[in-house]
């Protein structure tokens, strides 16, 4: 690979913001202040507002998930916490951090203003942060993702399936740094349940529905103000009035950067809505505060619980790599980020080649260039996981480098194996997989595995086959995407591998041309002079240089010994000291 111009590029960003449902009291004394998005990665605040006939207090539990993950070159970390928490009168926040130069953060909280009989007034918080290290010459590729969210249980006895649920809705969908896929399209709902302890039945009703779906730029609504800057964007809230005495639809649709469907009904009628064929970008006065009444029905005599279900989920990811350490083997998707949420493929084709652990594997070819030594820090490879959610994650992924056309006799297997999980984490990307005329199936959606590569050794020029295999979390095969060959692409095509029988070159559904393998690898190609005293990889000699220099002695690290005699002495301090003083070249 060609060197390139030393910089940083952001490869990899993105931010999702859901749980557009909001419950919130119009007007009422002691409610919580709202969270300012701008303040965190994320921020996404549920204010809600329920009161009912209940002759009892209610019960509130707030079920949440938070996960942080964090890679600065070889170092990693990760975190996760999942329970159900009763929650009562004040503030509950449940927090998770992964600390490896990068640092991620996730938040989940809730804030209970009031709690009394047939009633309850608070907030819901999803919050987070990613801060990624610097990368350059000494840390090629850095990673984070910060996830979280909260679902609030209202939980009362019969009376309680009567009442009203004032709410606001207040969220914000920012756009992604350079190079990112998407945002990611998520159903957050306001969900009634009565469950008759009589007969053992439990009847669900939705309350509101809210899907909003924001690529290449933002989407806010507060303030009674709707605003758009993105391209391609879907925003559909709908009351079905099967149990409220209000309905309505608001929709509002745009590809391309022009609207494609604009519908408001109902309790939305009247709303001045950008028209169909206009510019995607629009603001429009719309009040994002409103009230619902309820009645779910049950029998009086029975014995009944209800249960009202609010909440949401944020995420932020970022990844980025140092120009003359991406190691590329392959480009987009055909059909993917900048074409849309959904990477179509012909009616009655497959939607990808099938990865069966035992039976198949993928294997793509890349070349490290005369003059080039390639060290590998990890792998992204995009995969399609059938019928599971989006944030669902991958089970596991195996991998195996071969020196050579995989099999062949002459060729070796340098390091890895089939068998082995290096798999670090699964990011949805934001798109869909699905079949010519089937619109917005989201049953097939598009995931990022990212891979630990530290394993592998460095590699000096020469032809080379990354092969794996991978394990889903739902019983169907995950896929590989379809990734056409062109002729005069530098890309090489790749194969599928039978174990015992042979390997194959992989024809895409779409074009049934030979395929490629979309991944991606990232390190260090062995370009750009090195510079050993700048420890901490940041691209710059400072005092922390020193300090990690130290550090690296105390703890009888190899890498302090710099004059190369096998031993810590004065020497090295001298050595580090001499280096330190040249600077770094270029």
């Amino acid at each position: 690979m060609a060197a390139t111009a030393k910089s940083t590029v952001v490869r990899n960003a993105r931010t999702f913001s859901t749980g557009a449902v909001i419950a919130a009291i119009l007007a009422g004394a002691g409610m919580p202040a709202h969270a300012d998005p701008a303040v965190n990665d994320y921020c996404v605040e549920h204010i809600f507002n329920i009161t009912t006939r209940g002759n009892l207090p209610p019960h509130l539990a707030l079920k949440h998930q938070e996960y942080a993950f964090a890679r600065c070159g070889r170092a990693k970390d990760k975190a996760t916490n999942q329970s159900i928490d009763a929650v009562g009168i004040g503030k509950t926040t449940f927090t998770v951090t992964a600390t490896a130069g990068t640092v991620s953060v996730a938040n989940s909280e809730t804030n209970v203003a009031a709690l009394v009989v047939g009633a309850a007034n608070g907030d819901i918080r999803v919050f987070g942060d990613v801060d990624l290290c610097p990368v350059g010459p000494g840390t090629r590729s850095a990673a984070g993702r910060a996830w979280s969210a909260a679902k609030l249980y209202y939980r009362g006895r019969g009376m309680d399936r009567r009442g009203r649920i004032g709410w606001v809705g207040s969220w914000r969908a920012e756009p992604g740094i350079k190079g990112g896929v998407g945002k990611v399209r998520r159903v957050d709902p306001v969900i009634g349940r009565v469950i008759d302890n009589t007969t053992g039945i439990t009847t669900e009703y939705l309350l509101i529905d809210i899907d909003n779906f924001v690529q290449g730029g933002e989407f806010e609504w507060t303030d009674n103000l709707m605003v758009n800057t993105a391209p391609t964007m879907d925003f559909e809230m709908i009351v079905p009035g099967d149990v409220t005495p209000q309905s309505g639809k608001l929709i509002i649709r745009a590809r391309d950067g022009v609207i494609t469907e604009s519908e408001a009904s109902g309790m939305f009628a009247g709303a001045a809505m950008p028209a169909v064929g206009s510019p995607a970008a629009f603001r429009m006065d719309l009040s994002n505060s409103t009230e619902i009444e309820f009645d779910m029905p049950g029998d009086d005599d029975h014995d009944l619980d209800v249960e009202i279900e609010m909440g949401g989920a944020g995420e932020h990811e970022e990844a980025a790599g140092y120009l003359d350490g991406d190691l590329t083997t392959t480009t987009d998707l055909i059909g993917g980020p900048e074409d849309g949420p959904v990477l179509e493929t012909p009616r009655g084709a497959p939607r990808g080649v099938q990865i069966i652990p035992g039976e198949t594997t993928i294997a793509q070819p890349f070349f490290v260039p005369d003059g080039e030594l390639w060290t590998a820090d990890a792998m992204a490879v995009r995969l399609i996981q059938p019928f599971a959610l989006p944030e669902q994650p991958l089970e596991s992924l195996a991998v195996q480098v071969w020196s050579g056309f995989p099999g062949d006799p002459t060729s070796t297997v340098i390091a890895g194996d089939l068998f082995t999980n290096r798999l670090d984490d699964t990011i949805f990307t934001g798109i869909f997989a699905v079949q010519e005329g089937a619109g917005g199936d989201p049953s097939h959606p598009i995931v990022e595995a990212q891979v630990d590569m530290q394993w592998l050794p460095p590699l000096p020029p020469g032809q080379y086959f990354v092969e794996f295999t991978v394990q889903g979390t739902t019983s169907a095969p995950v896929l590989l995407p379809p990734s056409p060959f062109l002729p005069g692409d530098a890309v090489q095509p790749g194969l599928i591998g039978f174990p015992g029988g042979g390997y194959e070159p992989i024809f895409s559904p779409v074009t049934d041309q030979p395929s490629y393998a979309p991944l991606m690898l990232f390190g260090d190609d062995g370009t750009a002079a090195p510079c050993r005293a700048d420890i901490d990889g940041d691209g710059a000699l400072t005092i922390f240089d020193f300090l990690q220099f130290q550090n690296l002695f105390a703890s009888g690290d190899p890498a302090a010994d710099f004059d190369g005699d096998g031993r810590l002495t004065i020497f090295d301090f001298l050595a580090f000291q001499n280096e330190f003083s040249a600077g770094c070249p270029g």
